[in-house]
């Protein structure tokens, strides 16, 4: 496989338009009421942030997630009891970094690590189908990924594991596609590939 040129000045400008406007049609429910199929589980996620903040990472969940005694007493486990914790981990240090703690906790501060991370998604897109295929391909690719409905929606979710997966999962892929060409090690790939495993829905 032969690696792709590098990115000219005009494409990365294109790239940039695009994750602005990925970026745009993922943030109108930035800061919405949790509701919807998908958001029925929200006060738990939200829960689960909360005692990250009040009691530690140790006390919502460890690797992995069923050790015995991670819960404070009275507290259900929750989603963490057999969901991989990375994703917890993502948002609470998220929220640590730009000054959110565990009250008042807003909405947007619980859902903006998976729309940052779905707006980024296309991006990846481009990059990946650009080595396999061709460049034509990998623009039509990043754009049906920026405003495909369901890609848009669990971005949105505060489930925040499916778009967590999905762009760590690519940017694995990628990493795997530059070392192959040995255009990266082996350390890039392994890494984020146990950060994408970290984000898997169902541990158990």
């Amino acid at each position: 496989m032969t690696p792709p040129g590098p990115l000219t000045g005009g494409q990365r400008l294109l790239l940039a338009a695009l994750f602005l406007a990925s970026l745009a049609v993922r943030l109108p429910r930035l800061d919405a009421p949790f509701t919807g199929l998908c958001e029925l589980d929200a006060a738990i996620y939200a829960q689960e942030f909360r005692n990250a903040h009040r009691h530690g990472f140790a006390a919502t969940g460890g690797w992995p997630c069923r050790l015995p005694g991670r819960w404070q007493p009275g507290e259900p486990p929750g989603h963490h009891a057999t969901h991989w914790p990375a994703a917890l981990w993502l948002n609470v240090l998220f929220q640590k970094a730009v000054g959110v703690g565990a009250a008042p906790m807003p909405g947007w501060s619980v859902r903006a690590v998976s729309v940052l991370a779905g707006a980024l998604t296309p991006l990846l897109l481009f990059l990946i189908v650009r080595r396999l295929a061709d460049e034509r391909r990998a623009w039509i690719a990043a754009a049906i990924g920026a405003v495909l409905p369901s890609a848009v929606y669990f971005s949105q979710a505060v489930s925040c594991h499916l778009p967590l997966m999905l762009f760590f999962s690519l940017a694995a892929f990628l990493a795997y596609l530059r070392w192959r060409t040995g255009e990266g090690g082996w350390a890039a790939f392994a890494g984020i590939l146990m950060v994408s495993l970290g984000c898997l829905w169902e541990a158990f």
